[in-house]
This record gives C-alpha cells, structure tokens and sequence, in this order.
C-alpha cells in the first residue's frame, strides 16, 4: 500500500512541475502579446524558411518535440500510465541539451534574484534531471 501511495504521489509531483512548464510558458508568451506555442509555431516556420539549414531546423524540431512530449508526459502521470516513465527518460538528454530542467520552478526563480551564471544553471538542471529520474526509478 505504500508503495501505491509514493508511486501516486510521484507521478502527481512529475504532473504539477509539468503543468508548471505549461503555465509558466504561456503565460510568459501571453504577456509578450503572443498567444502562446501558435504565435511560435509561426515564427519557427518563417525563421527555418528563411534562415533555412538543417541543422537548425533539426534542433528546432527537437525542441518542439519536447514542447509536445512534456504536454503528454502530464497527461500520462495524471492518468498513471506506467509508460511515462519511458517517455520521461527519453526527454531527460533533450531537457539537457535544451536547458529545461523537469522542476520547470528553477528559472522563475533565478530570475527573482537577477538570474544565475551558466555553469550554476548547467548544475541544477542536471541535478533537476537525476532527481526526476531517480525518483521514477525508486518509487514508481
């Protein structure tokens, strides 16, 4: 029974911090006057068109696709589907390479206190990262 509860309470954690990713994103976007991932959407399809190279286009499909994993990563912890634990493992080399830690909190935060250097940033997203993965490992 124990174990049943800290699996719940796990995925329930992973679920907020991912919903705050969300939020956070939208809201930023929202408050810049844009309606948030279309106005982005957009602006990524005209850059690649007119910037174009693959290599670019590449790792801005990447980051989408990590846009669209973590929307369906929280609806998976929220319904307790086991396989989100897959789907979060094969996000954690994106989130790194990305720079968006799984406690999606750790930036707003910085950004009280004017920001963090980028060697600390490095840090606490990979911290950010073995938690979650570690976390998923022991209890769920």
């Amino acid at each position: 029974m124990k174990n049943f509860n800290r699996h719940r309470m796990v995925f329930y954690i992973w679920a907020l911090f991912d919903f705050l990713h969300i939020a956070i994103y939208s809201v930023n976007s929202y408050r810049l006057g844009n309606f948030p991932y279309a106005t982005d959407f957009i602006s990524t399809l005209e850059n690649i068109s007119s910037h174009g190279g693959v290599v670019s286009g590449g790792m801005v499909l990447f980051s989408w696709l990590l846009e669209l994993s973590i929307l369906a990563s929280l609806i998976m912890f929220l319904l307790m589907k086991s396989k989100v634990k897959a789907l979060c493992y094969m996000q954690t080399p994106f989130r790194l390479i990305f720079s968006v830690p799984s406690l999606s909190i750790m930036l707003p935060f910085f950004n009280l206190f004017g920001g963090v250097s980028a060697i600390v940033l490095i840090i606490m997203v990979i911290m950010s990262e073995v938690l979650k993965v570690y976390s998923l490992k022991k209890w769920a």
